[in-house]
């Protein structure tokens, strides 16, 4: 830097932005391997910021930020650094600053530490233009004291909060209700502790909801689950519920159906119930596409029972499954159609495979001995 001039960080970002469309194109690919600013101005346009994206972000310097661009339709990064009081100020801010806001995505599974609080979930829910809304792995936001519903509600359209480790029933409850439920259509709340036994408390719908993930979540309760499920519409084409320890006994309870699911994993959850099971795919419609069964203890013996078809199913996943038997597989495989394309199994005592492929041999068989 020269005696007098400022070093490129210290010049206003509209500034920068014109700097950048003022040269060749081999000179901005220079600049952006060499620069770190230019490389964050590539995603910008002349005059507006489409989105704003940093690895790492302090609360300070995202207040600033917010003061140097004329429009922000989406702000991400997976951590802001700073104290709760004033990452919380930074987002209010930003909100204030840009009212056109539609998506905030702060966090991730790998990475823990930005002190994003209850208070930051409620100003985001109570902006009318906020559709998006990816918090994860923060652990400071519980939902408890989100008691107080905005008017109008929310039109979130997707809410994660995976790995939110602190997440409560009563706060999962208390902040559904601030959303209008017939916009939400992605809800992610895998790796928390959540047990949903607050579910029934709830009257919030989720008419139009599209994916439910729950993989990973320990404590999930079978009565909770299944009165969760009973508020979701028929639109739901992706259900996670791998590694959970739901037996699934109480599925012949369930009053839904779903006959758009798309993908349904069921991959490590030990405690599945056969007849459980049964009963939940004579729920499921004929556009499955994708089946995972992994790791877990099914024998499908009882798959005769099941009364659904699955002419869609493309990937049935069964592999590290001890227990299962050749008979109940071929039983499931009737009930598929010409698409099916692969079939991931675990050869045991039960399933030696040779009689599949004389059965299926348009089917892909990867065997694990």
């Amino acid at each position: 830097m020269r005696d007098g001039y400022p070093a490129l960080g210290g010049l206003p970002t509209e500034t920068l932005i014109t700097i950048q469309e003022m040269l060749d194109y081999k000179s901005k690919k220079s600049l952006r391997s060499t620069n770190s600013y230019f490389l964050m101005l590539s995603r910008m346009e002349k005059q507006f910021l489409k989105v704003l994206m940093f690895s790492e972000i302090s609360a300070d310097r995202l207040k600033l930020m917010a003061d140097q661009v004329y429009t922000v339709k989406g702000f991400e990064t997976k951590c802001i650094t700073g104290e709760c009081s004033l990452v919380d100020e930074s987002i209010e801010y930003l909100i204030r600053q840009h009212p056109e806001l539609e998506s905030m995505k702060v966090g991730g599974l790998s990475w823990r530490g930005s002190n994003v609080t209850n208070r930051s979930v409620k100003a985001l829910l109570s902006h009318p233009g906020i559709f998006v809304i990816r918090l994860a792995s923060c652990p400071k936001i519980t939902g408890e004291i989100l008691f107080e519903i905005s008017n109008p509600k929310s039109a979130l359209k997707v809410l994660d909060l995976s790995d939110c480790e602190n997440l409560t029933d009563n706060g999962l409850v208390c902040l559904l209700k601030m959303i209008d439920g017939e916009s939400l259509t992605e809800l992610h709340l895998n790796d928390t502790k959540l047990s949903l036994s607050e579910m029934s408390s709830s009257n919030v719908a989720f008419n139009n909801l599209e994916v439910l993930r729950l993989e990973d979540c320990r404590n999930l309760n079978e009565t909770g689950f299944i009165s969760f499920l009973s508020k979701i519409g028929g639109g739901l084409k992706k259900l996670d519920l791998g590694g959970t320890n739901l037996f699934l006994s109480s599925a012949g309870l369930m009053t839904s159906r779903f006959p758009n699911l798309e993908e349904f994993n069921l991959s490590y959850c030990k405690n599945l119930c056969e007849t459980g099971v049964v009963c939940f795919f004579n729920k499921i419609g004929e556009r499955l596409k994708k089946l995972d069964l992994g790791g877990t203890n099914v024998s499908l013996s009882n798959a005769g029972l099941i009364t659904s078809s699955f002419p869609q199913l493309e990937d049935l996943i069964l592999h590290d499954c001890p227990n299962l038997q050749e008979e109940g597989l071929i039983s499931l495989l009737n009930k598929t159609g010409n698409r099916l394309t692969y079939v991931d199994i675990y050869l045991s005592e039960g399933v030696s495979g040779d009689k599949i492929r004389d059965l299926f041999p348009g089917v892909t068989l990867d065997v694990y001995a």
